[in-house]
């Protein structure tokens, strides 16, 4: 049986204090706060999301931490890997970006 893990997303504008809630919540032992996961458009669009790095230092590819999250997400049908990364809010157009 699958055992269901809470989740918490804590979306912020900057300067909200979202940083600062991912830090103090990181403190607890049975909570992991990964933190801005969001990769840049154009990093994406070069294929360069494998070579960012994770906060261990690992590649976001060669982490294990995120490899488990991949594998996991994956299984349940939604494609999320180094090539399917995005968590941001933003809808780019030709030529202009809406937050």
């Amino acid at each position: 049986m699958d055992q269901q893990i809470p989740l918490t997303y804590v979306v912020g504008s900057s300067h909200s204090g979202s940083t600062l809630l991912a830090l103090l919540a990181d403190e607890h032992p049975q909570i992991a706060s990964v933190g801005e996961t969001a990769v840049k458009p154009r990093i994406r669009r070069e294929g360069r999301t494998a070579n960012q790095l994770c906060s261990c230092g690992a590649t976001l590819a060669e982490c294990v931490f995120w490899q488990q999250i991949f594998a996991d997400v994956s299984s349940r049908g939604v494609p999320f890997d180094v090539r399917h990364w995005s968590t941001e809010y933003r809808i780019e157009t030709a030529g202009c970006t809406h937050f």
